[in-house]
């Protein structure tokens, strides 16, 4: 018989504990049916209680859940709310200023929780010492017959004190019901109160736990086909690099990569939830299954059927929705880097695939768990492209000072606008050849390894027989390294390729460069040069060719930063010599936007 969570709905696989949409316990449930599901479940811990009762809250307010609180909105909340709180303890916010502020409302950790109103101090009240809580609307009428209600929590602690809290004190759309119903569940339906970190990378939990999370993604690439191949070690290897594998544990994963004996991925499961704080155990496995995802997959939409892949995702208790986030996270940002787009083109995906990410429950910190800000093949997409420029905060400078009318003709002038519409395409390809120079160091560890391996066969000229099938191994292992390290340098180099692509303009302003290459005694053969590079269309304008030699485009963009084309200022002179020639009629057409 189906099974479905009495909570919400979501449909449940065989012998599951928990609910992985909402965290509701199941294990007690598996033998019953549908109907005799609704009774009461509990909660594993008092954070998972809490983060429920949030995500589901129907009132009008300002929640955040862990760890998705904007880093301002926490230190803040954290600091005012919190009394100086711990930001990594913190499970929830229910923000009441009316800016946004995080100074004001409601702060939860997983065994406490804060008020502050919008005038008074903080309150902190700790669930260990709560003996009960009731919630009451009182209603009154005034003299003139006006309906008032005021909205009161008291809660009864164990030592006999009790704190009331009124909406006359914190104001009358101050979320109390909702702490209420909170508190109440924390005293009746939770296993265990408790306060994890919420926030932390993978590389904060040591050592044996990164080689257990690099085990569960060895054991799958095993799993799928029998062998990782050359891509899927390329892969890999950036995944070590983005973690900073140490070489004792590059080691170590080595010797399991190429070991005949591999651990069950439910033993490795099992093992690195000891390592994992609860609070942050949904946002890891979220990450595995990215990872395995972004390694392994040519066509990840088509991961439905990898039976393999779909058995991970399963015990990893990853919904389906949440793992089309992520094939649609992996995709797009493949094509940010193959099809050139531009930077407000990816805000503008960046938000939708949050909306989706938000709306399927995924964890979008799964995509900084590996401690990079990229993740999969190109990942970082979300921390890149919040991400702060030089070019970034020169147009914030410039919109400021100027006004936006002024700051669309500098941008005219100088040359700047096309490869600002680039900056977060370059930044992701910047960061993509640290991963690949850092896989590089991984490579020749393995190369070196593998080599004396066969040289140590070799020697034993007596046990060569013996040692046949131990040398043809190695042999192959070496054929498949240079492989592998033929795949990194050619990537290596089209990414250096496409952030030259990236700066360089599509278009040369024919005019402006005229006018700068003139006063460089180079004139000739730097004319010679860049027109070899960009074409005339027949109609005015000077396309850049297809070229795929870094070299070539390299020296084209020295060329244009030596005469000033890239530089502000002398682009700026360039470009009004060239409008004064025209006529001012030009110049203002041009600063208002007219003839863009």
């Amino acid at each position: 018989m189906m099974k479905f969570c009495p909570e919400c709905g979501h449909k449940l696989e065989a012998n599951v504990k928990f609910c992985p949409e909402c965290g509701y316990r199941l294990s007690d449930l598996q033998k019953q049916d549908n109907s005799s599901l609704k009774k009461k479940i509990k909660f594993e811990s008092s954070e998972d209680l809490i983060k429920h009762f949030l995500k589901n809250a129907h009132e009008n307010a300002d929640i955040s859940i862990a760890p998705e609180i904007t880093e301002k909105k926490l230190v803040s909340a954290a600091e005012t709310i919190g009394n100086g709180a711990d930001t990594m303890k913190v499970t929830g916010l229910i923000d009441t200023t009316v800016f946004h502020s995080g100074k004001e409302g409601i702060l939860f950790l997983g065994d406490k929780v804060y008020l502050r109103p919008a005038f008074g101090n903080s309150v902190c009240i700790e669930y260990d010492s709560i003996r009960n809580v009731k919630y009451e609307e009182k209603e009154s009428r005034d003299a003139n017959n006006k309906v008032s209600i005021e909205k009161i929590l008291d809660v009864h602690k164990t030592d006999g004190d009790l704190l009331r809290f009124s909406s006359k004190d914190y104001g009358f759309n101050f979320p109390l019901k909702l702490l209420s119903e909170i508190l109440s569940g924390i005293l009746s339906d939770v296993d265990v109160i408790e306060t994890t970190d919420q926030f932390l990378l993978l590389k904060d939990m040591g050592m044996e736990c990164i080689l257990l999370y690099l085990k569960i993604v060895t054991n799958y690439l095993y799993e799928d086909d029998g062998q990782i191949d050359n891509e899927e070690y390329k892969e890999l290897i950036g995944l070590m690099g983005r973690l900073n594998v140490s070489t004792e544990l590059a080691d170590a994963l080595r010797t399991y990569r190429i070991g005949e004996i591999k651990v069950p991925t439910e033993d490795l499961i099992t093992d690195i939830r000891n390592y994992i704080p609860r609070g942050s155990v949904p946002t890891i496995f979220q990450s595995l299954l990215n990872d395995i995802l972004s390694i392994s997959k040519n066509n990840p939409e088509e991961w439905k059927n990898d039976e393999i892949f779909v058995r991970y995702q399963r015990l990893f208790g990853v919904s389906d929705s949440q793992v089309d986030f992520f094939v649609r996270r992996l995709l797009q940002d493949r094509r940010i880097i193959e099809e050139k787009i531009d930077d407000n083109t990816i805000k503008k995906a960046m938000s939708e695939l949050a909306a989706i990410g938000t709306a399927a429950g995924v964890s979008l910190a799964a995509l900084a768990v590996t401690g990079g800000v990229s993740t999969g093949i190109w990942g970082g997409l979300f921390t890149i492209s919040m991400a702060s420029t030089g070019g970034m905060a020169l147009g914030l400078a410039a919109i400021g000072g100027l006004g936006y009318g002024a700051y669309r003709g500098v941008k005219y002038f100088s040359g700047t606008a096309d490869s600002e519409k680039y900056a977060i395409r370059s930044t992701m390809l910047q960061q993509k050849i640290k991963e690949l120079q850092k896989s590089e160091n991984y490579l020749i560890e393995d190369i070196n390894w593998t080599t004396t391996k066969i040289a140590e066969l070799m020697e034993k000229k007596d046990q060569i027989l013996a040692n046949h099938e131990q040398l043809l191994k190695y042999i192959q292992m070496a054929k498949s390294l240079d492989a592998g390290s033929r795949l990194i340098f050619e990537e290596e180099k089209k990414s250096q390729i496409n952030i030259l692509l990236s700066h360089l303009p599509e278009k040369l302003d024919f005019n402006k460069f005229e006018e700068l290459v003139k006063k460089t005694q180079y004139q000739i053969p730097f004319r010679e040069y860049v027109y070899a590079c960009y074409q005339s269309d027949g109609n005015g304008e000077y396309i850049l060719q297809n070229i795929d030699d870094e070299e070539k485009l390299e020296k084209l963009d020295q060329i244009l930063g030596t005469v000033g084309y890239y530089d502000l200022s002398k682009s700026t002179v360039a470009k009004t010599n060239v409008l004064m020639k025209k006529g001012i009629s030009g110049l203002k057409g041009l600063i208002s936007g007219q003839n863009e």
